[in-house]
């Protein structure tokens, strides 16, 4: 039992220190955090309610994912083969592109799931302004 809950301790450990090392190395990830906080407040601003919260905040999570995808199989690339290859370095664009169409997705769901909140508050402000 004791076995078990050190490996999965071990194995927690060293997955935080590879989102660690994604963090430290790559700024986008970085960025995608501090937009992730933004849109927290957003929602949170906007009285967004459970639902729409934690699917904009499942897709932001998701180019986190992909982020760290790419780096790790840019890494391994880059390991193996420390000469350019034409074909590897295409295989390095797939995997960013994997990133971008995350981003690309988060940001369609977020504006859907965001708009009616965004307008509903919009309009209270400006009827509270006229009255």
């Amino acid at each position: 039992m004791f076995e078990l809950i050190n490996k999965l301790i071990r194995s927690t450990m060293y997955g935080l220190r590879g989102l660690w090392y994604g963090f430290y190395t790559r700024k986008n990830m970085i960025t995608t955090l501090i937009v992730l906080f933004i849109y927290i407040f957003v929602m949170w601003y906007f009285d967004v309610d459970v639902i729409r919260a934690v699917i904009i905040l499942f897709s932001c999570l998701m180019i986190i994912v992909a982020e760290v995808i790419n780096t790790a199989i840019e890494k391994v690339i880059d390991v193996l083969y420390p000469k350019y290859n034409r074909g590897l370095g295409m295989a390095k664009d797939i995997s960013a592109g994997a990133v971008v169409v995350a981003s690309i997705t988060a940001a369609v769901v977020s504006a859907i799931l965001l708009w009616e909140p965004f307008t509903s508050k919009i309009s209270e402000v400006f009827n509270k302004g006229i009255m």
